[in-house]
């Protein structure tokens, strides 16, 4: 015995709303694997910013470090140069031969400060 039309009706409207569910649960589907995706990826690039924040930090640091013993190593040759022109001045022989070996012992007394300064602030050596 056929089933009555209204059944019929019934039966293609639940096939078609079958059909409807399946295709939002599969679009539903590729729109979660496709989120996943963007923030797996935004992850990965959020790691590679804090990456290159430190190392814009260190390098900052860097800067700030060699600035400084330039500054310093600036400030000594200044020094020695005033201390050279005054030799001319001197009183007398004595007196030029004394400032001389004032220069020559503070060029001793800074050359480990200076040596160490350039060996704290040179960065390492690239690694292949």
């Amino acid at each position: 015995m056929p089933l009555p039309s209204r059944w019929r009706r019934a039966d293609r409207i639940t096939d078609r709303l079958d059909r409807i569910e399946w295709l939002f649960n599969d679009r539903l589907g590729r729109l979660e694997r496709t989120l996943l995706l963007v923030l797996q990826q935004e992850r990965i690039e959020m790691s590679q910013i804090d990456d290159l924040n430190a190392q814009l930090a260190n390098m900052d640091a860097e800067v700030a470090k060699q600035t400084t013993v330039n500054e310093s190593a600036l400030k000594l040759m200044q020094e020695l140069k005033t201390a050279v022109d005054n030799i001319p001045n001197a009183p007398d022989l004595s007196t030029a031969v004394a400032m001389a070996q004032a220069i020559s012992d503070k060029l001793a007394n800074n050359d480990q400060v200076l040596a160490d300064g350039v060996t704290a602030n040179t960065p390492a050596a690239p690694t292949a």
